[in-house]
């Protein structure tokens, strides 16, 4: 075999043997950046993947947040039905002094379309809407139920008659004789548009849609087209038969406009209907899928230039190089970015390789740092009330829930102001919104300087809403800071012609309690809110602490 070999020309034996290093070096050029390609390819699969199971959870989470704003307005809707069916003027139905106080209770809740009192029959005796009396409404299912349980009954969603227009859902409360027979039955109208509007402040950092749908199928509320109310059956759609099938969830579909979505759903308090949020997939792919191409592109770059290098190079001038450029390149596929020091000199040839992967490192470090910090960036605005740059309502739930379990560790007392501002709903229809959004900015800043210590903890609570958390404070304290920002509010004079004093106030409910982690702290939250209902009751700009008394007069 030798004298063969030496009997070829020299050409022919340079060639084999050069293909033959050729074969062995594309082998271990491939095996050094396959593990790179499959590492970079399946970590942004599985970041791809990632991305869109955390649109799913967090369009389930926001949709559940429009859900439980719902519940909050049931919640205060049967206050409000206890309230009228105990007033000594409702009581005197049918008059007209019974109109004008539902009228007046009416006017002071935004989110209600009408208050009325039925008479066992089912027809409308006394009402806030004048157009409303004499109506029968028996057949209705809120109605029925309230005669047959003898308790509080929430309707699903309605379509409006004559007097209602758009969709609501109507809550009824039975006011009871002394023989337990039903002597009236007090019914609140309930505007689904308000829903909507929590809706918006829940999806105005998302960049998301929402839409509320009825057992039957028919979109009755949409997002962030307000104003659109499609009372069009859609019930055949792939989309809403999956939603109606489960009373929560996510799923990826097209939408009713054919836009493909990440939608979250969950059902309404009392009703068949759903509450669908859902985020634009190709919106949610759309950056890291250029991320995939590029990386694929750099990758290929990378690999040809390997290549080429192989097929120029020579054993001892190549092989141990590359492999320690594969070396290399597996580091970096491990997410290893940081610059080991070569032990073996590199070709010339090689030295633009080399330095395409160090830049590639440093490029891919730094995209993990500003990915980090992206994420540090949507934590921090997932928990913080843009306008008034306080905690939203979220982060509040998070501090109330932590702060009253290290202060049951403690054994010390938790404290808690709510704060609403008086007759804020006359103040945005008499300057607008924006005037709105400066007042609540204004009293947000002063709340946050009064309320500065180290571990006071305020927050936007929703709408005209805040709160303030006071660990360790007992009530004289509180009450002594709930004070002091009161006073500052109405020290800032904002003017407010529909006002009794003519300018912005504030009302305030103190309450304290020991933390006792076999106790929920949503009782200190109701404490708070019973405290708040009594300044109201008093005429506002008051400051009321919680009492036993307090809180059965708020129900």
């Amino acid at each position: 075999m030798q004298r063969e070999l030496a009997s070829r020309p020299w050409p022919s034996r340079w060639l084999r043997s050069f293909l033959s290093i050729r074969a062995r070096l594309l082998l271990i050029a491939a095996i050094a950046i396959a593990p790179l390609l499959i590492e970079r390819v399946r970590g942004l699969e599985i970041g791809r993947n990632d991305r869109l199971r955390m649109a799913g959870v967090q369009a389930l989470d926001l949709a559940q947040s429009g859900a439980y704003a719902q519940e909050q307005i049931l919640d205060s809707a049967r206050a409000i039905l206890m309230t009228a069916a105990s007033d000594p003027s409702v009581r005197t139905a049918p008059s007209e002094a019974c109109n004008r106080r539902l009228a007046e209770i009416d006017e002071f809740t935004e989110w209600t379309k009408g208050l009325s009192v039925l008479a066992p029959n089912g027809r409308v005796i006394c009402s806030s809407r004048p157009e409303a009396i004499g109506l029968d409404v028996s057949d209705r299912s809120h109605v029925q139920g309230a005669l047959a349980n003898r308790s509080f009954t929430v309707s699903d969603i309605l379509i409006g008659r004559r007097v209602t227009g758009p969709p609501f859902i109507a809550a009824a409360l039975p006011r009871l004789a002394s023989n337990g027979s039903v002597e009236a039955i007090i019914v609140a109208l309930l505007d689904l548009q308000w829903i909507d509007h929590v809706l918006a402040r829940s999806l105005q950092l998302s960049n998301a849609s929402a839409f509320i749908v009825d057992g039957e199928g028919a979109v009755v509320a949409h997002h962030p087209d307000a104003g659109r109310l499609e009372t069009q059956k859609v019930g055949d759609h792939p989309l809403i038969r999956e939603v109606l099938s489960r009373p929560s969830g996510t799923l990826s579909a097209a939408g009713l406009d054919g836009e493909r979505r990440i939608y979250g759903f969950t059902s309404l308090q009392g009703t068949n209907a759903r509450l669908v949020v859902g985020f634009n997939e190709s919106n949610i792919l759309s950056n890291i899928n250029r991320q995939l191409m590029f990386a694929l592109t750099l990758l290929a770059t990378v690999t040809l230039a390997v290549l080429l290098a192989v097929w120029f190079g020579g054993e001892r001038m190549i092989v141990r190089p590359i492999r320690a450029l594969a070396d290399k390149a597996v580091r970096f596929g491990r997410g290893e970015f940081a610059a080991a020091p070569n032990l073996v000199r590199t070709p010339a040839e090689f030295v633009p390789l080399d330095r395409a992967l160090d830049n590639m490192a440093k490029q891919l470090a730094m995209w993990e740092q500003e990915l980090k910090k992206a994420n540090q960036r949507l934590d921090r605005l997932a928990m913080i009330d843009e306008l008034t740059k306080l905690g939203n309502r979220r982060w509040f739930d998070v501090k109330l829930h932590d702060e009253w379990h290290a202060c049951a560790q403690r054994h010390a007392t938790v404290a808690l102001l709510v704060i609403d501002v008086d007759h804020f709903k006359r103040f945005n229809d008499r300057y607008g919104h924006l005037e709105g959004d400066a007042c609540l900015q204004a009293i947000a800043h002063t709340i946050a300087q009064v309320a500065c210590r180290p571990t006071d903890a305020a927050a936007r609570y929703g709408g005209e809403e805040f709160a303030v958390l006071l660990p360790g404070a007992d009530m004289e304290a509180a009450f002594e800071m709930a004070e002091s920002i009161r006073a500052a509010v109405e020290k800032l004079a904002i003017d407010h012609a529909d006002s009794f004093r003519q300018c912005v106030t504030i009302s305030i409910g103190v309450a304290s309690m020991p933390a006792d982690d076999r106790v929920e702290p949503q009782q200190l939250v109701e404490a708070a809110d019973a405290a708040l209902y009594r300044a109201k009751r008093r005429g506002r700009n008051v400051t009321e602490a919680h009492t036993l008394t307090a809180v059965s007069l708020a129900g």
